[in-house]
């Protein structure tokens, strides 16, 4: 298996602590990149992204915006090991540290090319790299993309009561079945997980929903050996397919995130459903606003840690 030394960047932009949020934004953006450790010391002490001073006063120092909990990798980590806890954490980047040392910086950018050629050796689909990469590369070309995402239901409860030989006899089952099911030409599968799978597909919404209800109705009627029948279910939320304008200055990667994030949703509110298959769309999105005239306004708050003590500032 390939480690993180293999795609790491060694050539590294760091921060320093005293430095101000202005000085780290022009870094940022003058090489194009979306974060960097802040070193004291030669030690990591912190992280800093974009995302983090965007709104920022200017001349904050760096210290009392970054992330100080900030998780490393070992440059022997294997590649499926550090995405995976990136995927996990919603984070683009991890430092790679050797004996206490910065080495490099890797993201998932880095790694995701590479894990799109591994496969899952349980089911011989490929993991979700792939399934990424294929749709960002889809919305590159401008076509429009649904994701399906199906979650079994109660898998753990399976292992529990037959055993996990049975459950592995489910994932493959399942994987099967879906694989047999997809159509090539328009559809892209992976595991996602430990018992969810994840499809991107060209298809219309009507002929992407009708085949979700397909794939459930198969997963339902799968005879398993060691289960009894009715033990294998799965709830599909959908999401995508509904694009009516043309998008200007997307960023794709970050749109296919989002639509496996809500489709993954979906399917768990689907799990309340009759149907067991749920489009995004759908997701009740209510939120009970108070009136205006009963809220008061906040116009700023500044946070700040001097000398271990807290402060902090609200103009009204």
């Amino acid at each position: 298996m390939k480690t993180v030394a293999e795609f790491m960047a060694t050539s590294l932009l760091t921060a320093a602590p005293r430095e101000t949020v202005t000085a780290v934004v022009r870094r940022l953006t003058d090489h194009g990149i979306g974060g960097l450790p802040v070193l004291e010391g030669g030690a990591i002490v912190g992280m800093v992204t974009l995302k983090d001073l965007v709104g920022q006063p200017p001349y904050r120092p760096v210290r009392e915006v970054m992330i100080r909990d900030v998780l490393t990798v070992a440059p022997t980590e294997r590649i499926t090991d550090a995405y995976a806890l990136m995927d996990s954490r919603r984070i683009g980047r991890l430092p790679v540290v050797d004996h206490g040392v910065l080495v490099g910086i890797v993201t998932r950018g880095d790694l995701l090319e590479e894990l799109g050629r591994l496969t899952d050796p349980m089911t011989d689909l490929p993991w979700s790299g792939t399934l990424r990469q294929e749709a960002a590369d889809l919305l590159k070309e401008g076509r429009e993309v649904s994701v399906l995402f199906i979650d079994l239901d109660d898998f753990g409860m399976v292992n529990k009561l037959y055993g996990h030989v049975v459950g592995d006899r489910v994932i493959t089952a399942v994987a099967r079945l879906l694989r047999e099911a997809i159509d090539g030409n328009s559809d892209v599968i992976c595991r996602y997980a430990g018992d969810e799978f994840a499809i991107v597909t060209t298809r219309t919404m009507e002929t992407a929903t009708a085949l979700a209800l397909q794939l459930r109705q198969a997963i339902v009627a799968t005879d398993v050996p060691g289960a009894p029948p009715g033990a294998v279910s799965a709830a599909i939320g959908i999401a995508g397919g509904k694009r009516s304008i043309e998008r200007h200055d997307i960023h794709y990667d970050a749109t296919v995130d989002d639509l496996i994030t809500m489709a993954s949703r979906a399917s768990t509110m689907a799990k309340r459903t009759k149907s067991r298959i749920l489009h995004s769309s759908q997701m009740p999105t209510t939120v009970r606003v108070e009136p205006a005239g009963d809220r008061v306004a906040i116009r700023r708050i500044d946070l700040g840690i001097e000398d271990g003590q807290g402060t902090a500032t609200v103009e009204l």
